[in-house]
């Protein structure tokens, strides 16, 4: 991201070369004072001029260039924890299954004690959207916890937990799982004895109302693996864009009608099925619903956290989100260093 001091009313031309002396080519235009670069890699010598600042005769002067990866402003880090199911030994009796992404309520309640004794304070995508938009300013310290799918356990063992530390966390739920186990319950059946009961609506709008839970989609019927040819959210292989538009917003709009109708509040997020994404679905997804932000795998903007320059215009921050997986038996500092030393931060320099 590019930013600069900008003047009242000015359009201004952001031009970009490999080598400090040029040539420079015109990359795109801003009406504020900030650009998001999409195509820009690190590490790699890349330099940006800014075009557009009228002096006092009127002519237009051009920036002195300034290297990728310099950056004087302040850069807000937010990990972004992965959860998925909250499993028992007496849930496991009753046949719940424990697999490779469940973790005992004993182990999530470590991880918020860790959490609680470092100083971090947990946010949500509304926390984030705030931010981003309105300049409301985030904890010195934020985390995200971003709990996939919808499954029961998030009520009976995640949610009293996060109360009893007073947190908070997204909760990204498929939408025809949640309304077949409405149906299933309001018409007298039980979930006990499956292996994997999902919440119902009333549950859901209980935890959004208490405050713990911001209630996201996972979309409402997209989560499934290749139904025909269909990785979750992403395209089939030479797939028509229009029919894909078609696609996503016809599901986004069935995820927010449930949603915003049971709880009132907006949809602005979406989880990838299985991180299945790209570049192309990121733009197409973001142009053609309400979603502010998608939430991908562990390295969707190439990073393991999500750095936001504070400050800036909202259209230029990313609203990828990057997300690390929270598996049984290893400890929550072992994922949060782990993440710290891939990125290779400086304190407040984002390279």
């Amino acid at each position: 991201m590019v930013m600069w001091d900008e003047s009242d009313t000015t359009n201004y031309e952001v031009l970009k070369s490999e080598s400090v002396d040029g040539p420079y080519e015109v990359i795109g235009n801003s009406d504020n004072g900030s650009y998001l670069d999409s195509d820009a890699s690190w590490p790699t010598n890349e330099y940006y001029k800014i075009r557009g600042a009228i002096s006092d005769d009127n002519s237009v002067s051009t920036s002195n260039p300034v290297q990728a990866g310099t950056n004087e402003q302040h850069v807000t880090k937010v990990p972004i924890l992965l959860y998925h199911n909250f499993v028992s030994e007496e849930d496991q009796e009753n046949g719940v299954v424990f697999d490779e992404y469940s973790i005992t309520p004993a182990e999530f309640e470590q991880d918020l004690q860790y959490l609680n004794d470092n100083g971090y304070s947990t946010i949500t995508s509304e926390d984030l959207l705030a931010y981003i938009y309105d300049h409301e300013p985030l904890p010195e310290q934020p985390i995200l916890l971003s709990i996939d799918d919808g499954t029961w356990g998030v009520y009976k063992h995640a949610w009293p937990l996060l109360k009893k530390f007073e947190m908070k966390a997204d909760f990204n739920v498929v939408g025809s799982n949640i309304d077949a186990s409405w149906n299933l319950v309001h018409n007298g059946g039980s979930r006990e004895g499956e292996s994997a009961p999902y919440c119902e609506w009333d549950e859901l709008k209980e935890m959004v109302s208490s405050g713990e839970i911001y209630l996201c989609s996972h979309t409402y019927g997209l989560h499934s693996y290749h139904s025909d040819g269909r990785i979750g959210a992403s395209m089939i292989e030479g797939e028509d864009i229009s029919d894909y538009i078609d696609v996503i917003k016809r599901d986004y709009e069935l995820s927010a009608s449930c949603i915003e109708g049971w709880t009132g509040n907006a949809l602005i997020t979406m989880a990838y099925p299985y991180s299945e994404r790209s570049q192309d679905t990121d733009s197409i997804i973001l142009a053609n619903t309400g979603y502010e932000f998608l939430m991908g795998g562990t390295t969707a903007r190439g990073t393991r956290a999500n750095y936001f320059v504070d400050g800036a215009s909202h259209d230029s921050q990313l609203r990828i989100m990057s997300r690390t997986s929270r598996m049984t038996g290893t400890p929550i500092e072992d994922y949060l260093e782990a993440i710290d030393a891939h990125d290779v931060l400086e304190d407040d320099k984002q390279s």
